[in-house]
C-alpha cells in the first residue's frame, strides 16, 4: 500500500515490506 505507511499496514503490506528490505 505505500513504502511508508503509518495508518494500519495490513499484514499483507507489512510482509511486502519486510521482503524488499530483506533483498
Amino acid at each position: 500500500g505505500g513504502r511508508y505507511m503509518f495508518a494500519a499496514p495490513s499484514p499483507r503490506e507489512l510482509m511486502s515490506a519486510v521482503s524488499q528490505v530483506a533483498q
